[in-house]
């Protein structure tokens, strides 16, 4: 695994140099499993590297969950599986981080662990100590019995989370977030706009041409005539013969009926018609207020409307909404098969210091805006936490290529 760990650490230092990384986002999908009728797999679920989960982990943590968040109600055999590959999957990723940690020493030893869980049980199980001495004996039959575990497995248990809540503050702690970003975040908050958007969905579309296609009988015996009489003097207009060539003649017209609907709402959409190009369109505006640059459209748009995630991630969009046009109905603009229509109603600049006299005071964010302490530690904090967990997903993939993993199939249990 050196070439790997040359790799990781060449990655990390341009982390920690202050270089953001592009997020990858884990998406396992529905996993690849095995069969297999060895005795010795029975009772495992997962081999991770030189790892296992055996199937005694996974049950447990999957009753601990159903009693905590559930109280312990039988839940349907479906729902049981799909929380028990949630649970595998959860388990497979704290592995692989535990390999990386242990590769690079943030595992602790044996004498470790035993100091680690000795501070553990004193402080959150005190009610256990008879004097100085811990009451290894009520304890087991209390608190791990109760809980599926053995005392060692309790132990592991902790020394897991231990190395996992050190990895975790060790890329907090170097996660390099800079007063400029922290000025744009703020930034973004304060920049609030209003707009008025109009959404026609590929399932509104279709609709809408679906009308305004027409087929008449006369085009229908006609085309009957071209394609089948011509060939067979006894050919019958059946049914099927029907519904097949009105189907041909409207893919034939679509393109041009489509071509003069949006020339019309282009034309609804230059003159600033909006009731007409609403009528055209066969939705309505929806209206968005006070919303900032930091949140989306979809966190204030009314429940009926349609997806605005890709309107708001089009370039385009974000330069109208600071020309601060308001006169002007923007579109069409075509993303992801919907059709935007849009009209800025409002918007408001922040009145923050832009970034060049951020460089040209000299001075520390919190010098430069002595007010908003408060804010600039709340964002500073989740920028933290985005670059933390963008540098645990890439040390995952990066770890996860040099890891075998092979998940047992097993019935739920």
């Amino acid at each position: 695994m050196s070439e790997t760990k040359n790799v990781i650490l060449k990655w990390g230092s341009y982390i920690f140099m202050g270089f953001l990384v592009i997020l990858i986002t884990i998406s396992f999908g529905m996993p690849n499993f095995i069969s297999t009728s060895a005795t010795a797999d029975r009772f495992i679920s997962a081999y991770v590297g030189d790892q296992v989960i055996t199937r005694r982990e996974l049950v447990r943590v999957k009753n601990n969950y159903i009693r905590n968040r559930f109280g312990g109600q039988n839940l349907p055999e479906m729902q049981q599986k799909f929380l028990e590959s949630s649970i595998l999957e959860q388990l497979i990723f704290n592995r692989i981080m535990l390999i990386f940690a242990r590769e690079y020493g943030f595992y602790p030893g044996a004498k470790a662990r035993k100091r680690i869980v000795a501070k553990f049980l004193k402080k959150n199980h005190a009610d256990y100590l008879v004097g100085s001495k811990f009451d290894f004996e009520r304890f087991q039959r209390e608190f791990l019995q109760p809980n599926q575990l053995t005392l060692s497995e309790y132990e592991s248990i902790l020394a897991q989370e231990k190395t996992l809540t050190r990895l975790d503050s060790t890329l907090r702690s170097e996660a390099p977030v800079s007063d400029y970003q922290i000025l744009a975040e703020l930034q973004k908050k304060e920049t609030v706009y209003s707009v008025m958007v109009l959404a026609i969905t590929p399932q509104k579309k279709n609709e809408l041409l679906e009308k305004k296609v027409r087929v008449t009988p006369a085009e229908i015996y006609d085309r009957f005539k071209k394609d089948y009489l011509s060939k067979d003097k006894k050919a019958k207009l059946n049914k099927t013969k029907r519904e097949a060539i009105e189907a041909l003649l409207k893919n034939e017209k679509r393109p041009k009926v489509e071509k003069e609907w949006m020339d019309s709402l282009n034309q609804f959409a230059q003159a600033g018609n909006i009731a007409s190009l609403q009528f055209a369109a066969g939705t309505q505006f929806v209206t968005i207020q006070d919303i900032n640059l930091s949140e989306s459209l979809n966190s204030k748009k009314p429940p009926t409307a349609p997806d605005l995630s890709s309107l708001e991630s089009d370039d385009s969009f974000l330069a109208n909404v600071f020309s601060n046009n308001t006169q002007t109905i923007f579109g069409p603009l075509r993303k992801n098969g919907n059709i935007f229509f849009y009209k800025i109603i409002s918007f408001k600049k922040s009145d923050l210091p832009l970034a060049a006299d951020l460089k040209k005071s000299g001075k520390k964010i919190e010098e430069l805006l002595p007010g908003r302490k408060q804010d600039i530690e709340s964002i500073r904090s989740q920028l933290a936490d985005k670059i933390k967990a963008e540098a645990e997903q890439n040390m995952f993939e990066l770890m996860r290529k040099e890891v075998k993993i092979v998940r047992i199939k097993q019935e739920a249990s």
